[in-house]
């Protein structure tokens, strides 16, 4: 395997400002706007549309014809809000300090709850027009047929909607909800700086999010090791805040899930999909009765990095030598395109498309939002956002981002508009398996031992953060809101113990957890969307369980999941799925997953006494 060699350290360099980035590297949002003029006038067209759904309030009963016309112009106001919305926050997260690109995001984010507070009536008035009335609209207005699935589940939603005037109300409260999440963006992207830290030959380096994750992958212990006390310590320090934010956000959630008659804020956030509660509750136990093989692993880390303690900065680390010192982007495209070949030509395509036209935004710099995402809206192309660093890691987040960007791309050129976005509990597979098919080439590209154990240790890894380490979260996330519903209000204290007792439940006696960990819970920003990151693990156990369909059936399995891919939301996410070949209403896939890890650390073992 060919290693790439560079002297020079990127990040011993400053973090650049925007302007100093060159453009091939910054994604094309003119694609959406040309101008922030042409985005105005969206938004008064917009404006338009919302004095124009007035006049169906109360009409939706009188024929198939007038409902259709409804459904069709929300569509229009959806589409459009949407495009708003995706260019102005995607403008803002370039860069955080720009006041004036956050005041559009805001502007933006206003519009469109206005938007869903004009189309609020749809809802309440579909239900009592009732289920009998809505089929024989459907038989008689064929232009109907798309929306049926859409109809009868708003139908499905029967007991958890409100009166018109309710709805209206709620829609109106969603922008003040926004808050808490708005104030920890705010605060973690652009507020909160981190201290230089100095790496195993004392020299001083400046510390981000971003750097931090690459930083937990270093073989510089000291480096590793000072950017975890660094950055925990920080976030310490504003303890108090970020308990206050995250306690106001679980409130929040609380008041919608009790407005709407749910039984609790986990059964209001996986209604929307129809995600039975076992399927949550199945995760958390086959994963506890599962831990000791983490723990195995844990211990096994130890000995192979052979360290007297082993702390939680220590296990990020390969315990080989990594093939790849540093990777240009431009490498990286092509590593992705060939490990992708499995998923066709078709598929392919799509991909370099999306790198040759600038749907990427590639390098960190000053104010940048953190993290990676893929976003975009109906009728544009997808776009990802990453922060890429050259390690191989990164080259793994650009597989995984662009998996959901070919998932949306296929689906918004297959479904209308009303079926087109995904759920995450579908979208994590999409990216998840362009992981493993990464893994699996470069897996059997690797010519030595070591090669072959560093790879054999990122599917590992890859387990332990998506499968374990989110499960952790889900379980944190899960106790935390049957807290706040009891009338407990967690203070940092409640949380940061809850944190470190997981932590210990999970990891076994052999980790030494440093006291500065029990802040990790502050910087989770998926802890604002309740019940988000179960979605992660779950997605992983569906991911593996298809991307071995593929490499043992080829063409069939490769057919049935693009077709997978094109399904938007037709239906609901466990019955896609299953179109996948996989039923995540059982515990089988989560069983598998950890049948494989423990294969993997037994396989790990053996090399390691070789």
């Amino acid at each position: 395997m060919k290693t790439m060699k560079n002297s020079k350290n990127p990040h011993m360099k400053p973090i650049p400002e925007r302007k100093d980035i060159p453009e091939h590297y910054k994604w094309k949002l003119q694609d959406l706007f040309e101008t922030i003029d042409d985005w105005n006038k969206a938004i008064i067209e917009v404006e338009r549309l919302l004095a124009q759904i007035e006049n169906y309030k109360d009409k939706l009963g009188q024929n198939p014809q007038t409902l259709l016309e409804c459904l069709k112009l929300a569509d229009e106001i959806g589409q459009k809000s949407d495009k708003i919305l995706v260019y102005a926050h995607m403008k803002s997260h370039e860069d955080t300090r720009d006041a004036k690109a956050q005041s559009n995001a805001h502007k933006a984010t206003s519009l469109f709850i206005q938007a869903q507070k004009a189309c609020s009536f749809i809802t309440p008035e579909i239900l009592q027009i009732g289920e009998e009335k809505i089929t024989e609209y459907i038989e008689t207005e064929e232009r109907l047929a798309k929306y049926e699935f859409f109809l009868k589940d708003i139908l499905r939603r029967k007991a958890h909607t409100l009166e018109t005037s309710e709805e209206y109300l709620l829609a109106g409260a969603g922008e003040i909800a926004q808050g808490p999440e708005d104030i920890f963006s705010a605060l973690t992207n652009a507020d909160i700086q981190f201290p230089n830290i100095t790496n195993g030959k004392g020299e001083a380096i400046p510390l981000s999010e971003e750097r931090f994750s690459t930083f937990l992958t270093s073989t510089d212990r000291t480096l590793r090791k000072n950017a975890f006390h660094a950055l925990f310590d920080t976030y310490g320090s504003f303890k108090n805040t970020l308990s206050a934010t995250y306690s106001s956000a679980i409130r929040s959630s609380l008041f919608f899930a009790r407005a709407r008659n749910f039984n609790s804020t986990l059964e209001a956030s996986l209604f929307n999909n129809s995600i039975p509660v076992s399927v949550y509750n199945q995760l958390i136990n086959q994963i506890n009765k599962n831990l000791e093989a983490l723990h195995k692993y844990v211990s096994l880390k130890k000995k192979a990095l052979k360290l007297d303690e082993i702390h939680m900065y220590d296990m990020y680390v390969n315990i080989a030598g990594e093939p790849y010192e540093h990777i240009p982007f431009e490498e990286a495209q092509e590593i992705v395109l060939d490990a992708l070949k499995p998923l066709g030509t078709e598929y392919l395509k799509l991909v370099e498309e999306g790198f040759s036209s600038r749907w990427i935004d590639v390098y960190e710099n000053k104010g940048k939002r953190g993290g990676a995402y893929c976003w975009g809206c109906y009728g544009g192309h997808p776009y990802v956002l990453l922060n890429y660093n050259g390690k191989l890691k990164d080259v793994f987040t650009l597989a995984h981002e662009m998996g959901h960007a070919i998932h949306q791309a296929y689906t918004n050129a297959t479904q209308p508009y009303i079926y087109s976005g995904h759920s995450i509990f579908v979208a994590e597979v999409a990216s998840i398996v362009n992981e493993i098919l990464l893994n699996i080439a470069l897996t059997g590209k690797a010519s030595t031992n070591e090669e072959k154990k560093y790879f054999m240790h990122v599917m590992t890894e890859q387990i332990r953060t998506t499968v374990f380490r989110q499960t952790l979260f889900a379980e944190f996330e899960l106790n935390v809101h049957q807290m706040t519903q009891k009338g407990e209000a967690p203070s940092h204290e409640t949380l940061c113990s809850l944190w470190m007792d997981l932590n210990r439940k999970y990891y076994g006696p052999e980790i030494a957890l440093d006291a500065n960990l029990a802040f990790e819970w502050a910087r989770i920003p998926h802890f604002y969307s309740p019940f988000y990151v179960y979605q992660y693990a779950t997605g992983f156990a569906a991911a593996l369980s298809i991307a071995n369909a593929i490499a043992n059936e080829g063409a069939p399995a490769q057919k049935a999941y693009i077709q997978f891919l094109k399904s938007g939301k037709s239906d609901y996410p466990i019955n896609l799925l299953k179109k996948a070949g996989v039923d995540m209403s059982t515990g089988e896939p989560i069983k598998e997953a950890m049948n494989f890890f423990s294969e993997k650390v037994e396989n790990l073992e053996q090399i390691l006494s070789d």
